[in-house]
């Protein structure tokens, strides 16, 4: 089986393109359709890469379970059907995706065109830096994170109420330590365009941070 796969394979590999002629063409099928259709493809890699975000963080659970440690468990009335505690909760994924696609996407676009709308400063300058990182993270921030624990909470079918007191302030306090330190790349150097996509990759580590916080018990926080 093996004589027989060899030669076809050597084929493929001497036919095929280098992998960085691979990777420059699909990067710059990439930002064609970011000009052609913005909004569809950063919603799309928002739910990607968050999806990827989730995975990796439910891995990480499962892990830390394995060494003795307390794992998410379910909320209310979810407690009864979530799924053991050593399989992947694809229900949990598809409403990663589903936010990421709905709104993180979406309103991460908005608000970097709005924001170039707001600040006339050039992003390179002290007062043009300073004003989009204080007002990412005074505006976008604590709305980004309600955001999403809003979505996730209406696709559980759960009390949005609950989960934003129990969950908000804490998460607002994180992104402020995690997203204005990350800006100054993303305001001084990544071209508009191009921002969510960097948003998005940093989100491979905020968006597991959200989702975990998002699966514990609410009666941990009363």
């Amino acid at each position: 089986m093996t004589r027989r796969v060899l030669p076809w394979l050597a084929l493929l590999l001497l036919i095929a393109p280098p992998p960085n002629v691979i990777a420059s063409d699909a990067w710059n099928r990439y930002k064609s359709c970011l000009v052609a259709r913005p909004i569809l493809t950063k919603s799309s890699t928002s739910a990607v890469i968050m999806t990827l975000s989730d995975a990796a963080c439910q891995h990480l659970e499962r892990s830390h379970m394995d060494l003795g440690g307390p794992g998410p468990a379910g909320i209310g009335k979810d407690a009864a059907i979530r799924p053991p505690e050593h399989t992947h909760d694809w229900r949990r994924s598809s409403h990663v995706a589903v936010t990421g696609f709905t709104f993180s996407g979406p309103i991460s676009h908005l608000w970097y065109a709005v924001l170039e709308r707001i600040v006339k400063f050039p992003n390179q300058t002290f007062p043009g830096m300073f004003w989009r990182l204080a007002l990412d993270a005074l505006v976008f921030s604590p709305v980004a994170v309600a955001g999403y624990f809003v979505w996730r909470t209406i696709l559980e079918g759960r009390d949005v109420g609950e989960k934003l007191r129990a969950r908000w302030r804490s998460g607002v306090v994180a992104s402020l330590r995690f997203w204005p330190l990350a800006n100054v790349v993303n305001f001084g150097f990544v071209p508009v365009e191009l921002r969510v996509l960097y948003n998005n990759m940093l989100s491979l580590f905020w968006t597991g941070y959200l989702s975990h916080v998002n699966a514990k018990h609410l009666e941990k926080t009363k």
